[in-house]
C-alpha cells in the first residue's frame, strides 16, 4: 500500500505535489491555484492485477481535464467514486454533476471534467483500465448514467462493496485483485441498469426485453435454441422472430453475440489464465472450439488467442472493441 500526504512537503510545495500526486493516482489535470493558501490532502492507495482502491482526504481546489490534456496523458482508465464526506461540483461532457455524502459518480478519462471542491472532500476510488469495463459493454458504455444517487438501491449496494473493498483491500492481506474488480464491475452494470431502467414504451419492448433476460440467463446452455426459446417464453418461433426484427438481428445472432462477449470478456481477465480457450468457448454454449474460433475472428477481427494475449499483456489494441451493435 502507497501513503501520500502533502504534510511531507514545505508548504510552498504543496500544491505542486498535489498535482502529481493527483496525475499518479488518477490521471493528469490542470489544476488551478487552490482556495486556500494552507493546501492539504492525503491518499492511501493499492494497486493489484488491474485494480487499484484510492482512500482521498483533500481540501478545496479546482481542476480541469480539457481535449489537450486528454491527449497528452493518453491513459484511458474507469473510475467509481463513493463521496464519504463533503461536497464536489463537476462538469463531465457538458454534464453538471453535484455529489453529496453518498452519492456514486461513474467516470472515464476521456471525457472533458471539470471538478470544484469548496469544502473538505473524503471519497474512495477504484480506478480500473477503460478496456475492462468497455467489455462489459461493449456497445454503451459512452452512454451510461454518471451520478448514482445516495439512498436509491443501486447506491446502496455498490456503496456497500466500495466500503468493504476499502477495507478489505487496504487494510487486510490481499486476494485476488483480478476477482475482486470483475465482482466490482458487475454491481456497476446492476446500478446503471437499475438507474437507468425505465417501463418499455410498448408490449412489443418489453416481451423482447423478458425474452433478452431469459437468454441472458441461459447462455450456457448449448441447446438454446429459437424453439426452445419460444416455448420457456410462452410464444410461438414466428412471433419470436417478429420481437427481434427492428433490431436489425435474428435472435440466433443475438445469441450468438452474446456468448462472443461473454467469451471476450472472459479471456480479457488475468486469473481465467488457467483456463484453455476452448474450455472458455464451450462453458458459453458453443458447441466446438472451431466454430468458436471462426466466429470469434468475424466478430473481432482478431484470433482468440491473439486477443488474450494483447488484453491480458496490456498491449494496445484498436480492434479489441470493435463489435457491432445489436
Amino acid at each position: 500500500m502507497a501513503s501520500w500526504s502533502s504534510a511531507n512537503y514545505p508548504r510552498v510545495d504543496r500544491y505542486d505535489a498535489w498535482d502529481a500526486q493527483l496525475r499518479s493516482a488518477y490521471c493528469g489535470f490542470a489544476l488551478d491555484r487552490p482556495f486556500e493558501p494552507d493546501f492539504d490532502a492525503m491518499t492511501r492507495a493499492r494497486h493489484a492485477d488491474g485494480l487499484t482502491v484510492i482512500d482521498c482526504v483533500c481540501g478545496p481546489f479546482r481542476a480541469s481535464r480539457a481535449r489537450p490534456d486528454i491527449g497528452r496523458d493518453g491513459r484511458e482508465v474507469f473510475g467509481i467514486q463513493l463521496v464519504l464526506a463533503g461536497r464536489e461540483e463537476l462538469c463531465i461532457d457538458g454534464e453538471s454533476i453535484v455529489l453529496t455524502q453518498g452519492d456514486l459518480l461513474l467516470w472515464d478519462s476521456t471525457r472533458p471534467i471539470t471538478l470544484c471542491v469548496r469544502e473538505k472532500l473524503h471519497k474512495l476510488s477504484v480506478v480500473t483500465p477503460l478496456t475492462r469495463f468497455r467489455h462489459w459493454l461493449p456497445t454503451s458504455w459512452d452512454r451510461i448514467p454518471r451520478r448514482i444517487p445516495s439512498g436509491s438501491n443501486a447506491a446502496n449496494l455498490l456503496s456497500a462493496h466500495m466500503r468493504s473493498l476499502h477495507s478489505y483491500f487496504l487494510d487486510d492481506e490481499l486476494g485476488s485483485g483480478d476477482a475482486l474488480l470483475e465482482v466490482s464491475l458487475g454491481l456497476v452494470i446492476d446500478a446503471i441498469h437499475r438507474t437507468s431502467s425505465q417501463e418499455p414504451e410498448t408490449l412489443r419492448g418489453a416481451q423482447l426485453a423478458r425474452v433478452k433476460q431469459f437468454i441472458d440467463r441461459n447462455l450456457d446452455q448449448s441447446e438454446l435454441s429459437p424453439a426452445l426459446i419460444a416455448a420457456a417464453n410462452h410464444i410461438s418461433v414466428r412471433y419470436l422472430h417478429w420481437l427481434f426484427e427492428p433490431s436489425g438481428a435474428t435472435v440466433s445472432q443475438y445469441v450468438i453475440q452474446q456468448r462472443l462477449l461473454r467469451c471476450r470478456r472472459d479471456l480479457s481477465i488475468g486469473m481465467m489464465r488457467g483456463r484453455t480457450i476452448t474450455d472458455i468457448a464451450l462453458s458459453w454454449g458453443f458447441r466446438d472450439a472451431t466454430h468458436f474460433s471462426r466466429r470469434f475472428k468475424q466478430e473481432f477481427g482478431q484470433s482468440a488467442h491473439d486477443f488474450r494475449r494483447q488484453a491480458c499483456n496490456g498491449a494496445p489494441n484498436s480492434e479489441v472493441n470493435r463489435v457491432r451493435p445489436f
